[in-house]
């Protein structure tokens, strides 16, 4: 049976843990030695299972904090030195069509010699824990220096009667058709120079289904 001396010197786990151990759903095994992770997290990975055999140096599990996350950029040569810490990031995963905000918080030393491009991390805020490790991701990155405007995907702009749209979200299955103007695209994003205010939710994926099924409304009324 174990002692407190023998918790406390040898496996550094202070008595008490063991007391409140006890008081809860284990009673029946005196054998049971609580675990407690270091800070809070995830369990990625587990690395025992019962009746295995442990030692002080065994990483039992993986825990990690994913309210923070870091996406690891490829930039190429050419605009390194635009690049600075701190600037803001768009970036994009295939799994939403919503965009999540970060920053520059590191910008790599060397280049990769194949590919000629240097490596740039950015930290984004992931309290919504949507993002997941190892998700690909594309991302632009606001090097400053342009006037401020509005800017969509390219592929969020249809031609519907010979007029420029955007479809926005107004409801869970309701959307409205917003004509606009546009400028010329940066980086496969067109600027919105009249009929967007900001802060609209646009449609990406999909907006192609909508004008077609607007064109066919538009037939079945003729």
């Amino acid at each position: 049976r174990r002692t407190r001396q023998h918790l406390e010197e040898f496996l550094g786990i202070p008595a008490d843990h063991t007391d409140e151990h006890h008081a809860g759903a284990f009673d029946h095994d005196d054998d049971l030695i609580p675990v407690r992770a270091p800070a809070p997290g995830v369990v990625l990975t587990r690395n025992v299972t019962p009746g295995t055999v442990v030692t002080p140096a065994s990483d039992l599990f993986i825990l990690a904090d994913l309210s923070s996350l870091w996406a690891v950029l490829s930039v190429n040569e050419e605009h390194l030195s635009k690049l600075r810490t701190g600037l803001p990031v768009r970036v994009r995963v295939q799994a939403y069509e919503s965009e999540f905000p970060g920053k520059i918080v590191r910008i790599g030393e060397e280049l990769d010699p194949a590919t000629r491009t240097i490596q740039v991390r950015v930290q984004l805020d992931n309290r919504s824990l949507r993002l997941k490790p190892e998700m690909y991701a594309t991302a632009a990155i606001e090097l400053g220096g342009s006037a401020p405007g509005i800017f969509v995907p390219q592929e969020a702009a249809q031609e519907v009667g010979g007029q420029t749209v955007v479809f926005a979200r107004r409801g869970a299955t309701d959307f409205a058709v917003l004509p606009v103007e546009t400028g010329r695209g940066v980086e496969g994003r067109l600027r919105v120079l009249r009929g967007l205010k900001g802060g609209e939710t646009v449609v990406v994926r999909g907006s192609f289904v909508l004008k077609s099924q607007l064109l066919k409304a538009s037939l079945s009324e003729e």
